[in-house]
C-alpha cells in the first residue's frame, strides 16, 4: 500500500473507533434509562396499590358508619330534629366520601399507566439491541483491519 492508502485506512479505522465509542455510550445511556424507568414503574405500582387499599378501607368505613347510623336510628326512635341532623351528617359524610373518591380517581388518572412505562422500556431495549449489534459489527471490522 502507498502512503495515501495507509492514510485512508487509518482515517477510516479512526472513524470506526469513534462510531464504536459513541455506540457504546448510547448503549450505556439506554441501559441507565431503562433501569430508571423500571424503578419508576415499581414505585408507580406501589403507589397505585396503596391508593386502592385506602379506597377499599374508606368504602368499608363508610358502610360501617351507615349501618351504625341505621341501627342507632331504629333503637332510639329519633325525633324529627334529630333525624334532620342525622340526615345532614349523612349527607356531609357522603359528600366527603365522594370528594375523596374523586381525588383518588383524579390522582390515578394523572399517573402514567404501567403499560405506557413498559412500552417505553421495550423501546429502550430495542435501541440497546441495535446499538449492541452495531458495536459487534464495528468490533468485527476493527478486528479484520488489524489482520
Amino acid at each position: 500500500m502507498d502512503g495515501i492508502g495507509h492514510s485512508w485506512l487509518g482515517s477510516t479505522f479512526s472513524s470506526w473507533c469513534r462510531m464504536a465509542w459513541n455506540a457504546t455510550n448510547h448503549a450505556h445511556d439506554a441501559e441507565q434509562a431503562l433501569t430508571a424507568q423500571s424503578a419508576q414503574s415499581k414505585t408507580f405500582q406501589q403507589n397505585q396499590d396503596q391508593l386502592t387499599q385506602r379506597l377499599a378501607q374508606a368504602e368499608q368505613t363508610n358502610a360501617q358508619m351507615q349501618g351504625e347510623l341505621n341501627l342507632v336510628g331504629s333503637k332510639l326512635k329519633l325525633t324529627e330534629g334529630q333525624v334532620a341532623v342525622a340526615r345532614k351528617q349523612v349527607k356531609q359524610e357522603r359528600a366527603d366520601y365522594t370528594k375523596k373518591l374523586t381525588d383518588v380517581e383524579t390522582t390515578l388518572a394523572t399517573k402514567a399507566s404501567t403499560d405506557a412505562v413498559n412500552a417505553i422500556g421495550t423501546d429502550v431495549n430495542g435501541v440497546k439491541t441495535d446499538l449492541d449489534a452495531t458495536k459487534g459489527s464495528l468490533q468485527q471490522c476493527a478486528a479484520s483491519t488489524e489482520n
